[in-house]
């Protein structure tokens, strides 16, 4: 069985500039769907100002956190 896609956290703009189409930078993925295997969590930090989205596959749960940080 493949990887099965979850979500993805795209870029769509940054410094003022529309990015078309957006930077996917960051994907989840399960490789191991048996209940028992691990979830890896990845840290991404955005230079921005910047215009993020995150899409999550219907059949998936997905929890996003995320920090503003200071200028």
């Amino acid at each position: 069985m493949g990887a099965a896609p979850r979500g993805v956290v795209t870029v769509t703009g940054l410094n003022g500039v529309i990015i078309t189409p957006g930077i996917d930078i960051l994907s989840a993925v399960i490789i191991d769907p048996t209940p028992m295997s691990p979830e890896i969590i990845n840290n991404v930090v955005v230079a921005g100002p910047a215009t993020v989205s995150v899409t999550c596959d219907p059949m998936a749960t997905c929890f996003i956190t995320y920090r503003k940080g200071e200028d």
